[in-house]
């Protein structure tokens, strides 16, 4: 997915849980506008850093964006 691996429901185990196909599918999507809002708290928050933030994790910020964009 654009934020990373997620598991398939086929990967977990399930038993013993209440959960139907629908339900375990909602629980492993991944919804990009709502990441699209955590990025840009992310980016605001790194403001707040400032220069002692490392370059690599505005970097990986970046790139988050734009796998979100796809």
């Amino acid at each position: 997915t654009a934020i990373g691996h997620v598991p398939t429901p086929e990967s977990l185990d399930l038993d013993g849980l209440d959960l139907d196909a629908s339900t375990t599918h909602e629980l492993l999507s991944v919804d990009k506008d709502a990441w699209r809002g955590e990025v840009d708290l992310i980016s605001k928050h790194y403001d707040a850093i400032g220069e002692r933030l490392p370059p690599a994790m505005r970097d990986e910020l970046a790139d988050l964006e734009k796998r979100l964009a796809d």
